[in-house]
């Protein structure tokens, strides 16, 4: 069996992954009741940091000053913005699309969230040459 999960920052993942190996290890014992060679291995891919950045942070206002709309919401999309967060470096994920096209056959992005984008990029480039 594989198994992914992606979480909120707020998840204690390594609450979710003991309680799945502990139950496991039940599953286990109940197989080998009636196998004695049967095994249960849990092999752990690989893992990454959640993201939750504070309304307040210094990347969430910077994107209000360049035009971007906050969303409180919380996705468990893999970024390596919550890499950055842990180490010390403000970080918000951006960028144009919508998820309901994303990673599927025929996945697109409206023209007009490219404009918007490449707006928003060339407002950042100012902000960082000024």
């Amino acid at each position: 069996m594989t198994l992914e999960f992606r979480s909120i920052a707020e998840t204690d993942d390594r609450a979710v992954l003991d309680a799945v190996v502990a139950h496991c290890r039940d599953l286990e014992a109940q197989m080998r009741a009636e196998h004695p060679e049967a095994s249960v291995d849990v092999t752990i891919v690989c893992e990454t940091v959640g993201l939750d950045t504070p309304q307040d942070a210094p990347a969430v206002k910077l994107g209000q000053e360049l035009g971007l709309e906050v969303q409180a919401d919380k996705v468990t999309y893999g970024t390596e913005a919550g890499i950055y967060s842990e180490g010390g470096i403000s970080a918000v994920v951006c960028g144009p699309g919508d998820i309901a096209q994303a990673h599927k056959p025929d996945e697109f992005i409206d023209p007009d969230q490219l404009a918007q984008c490449e707006a928003f990029v060339a407002r950042l480039v100012e902000h960082v040459r000024a």
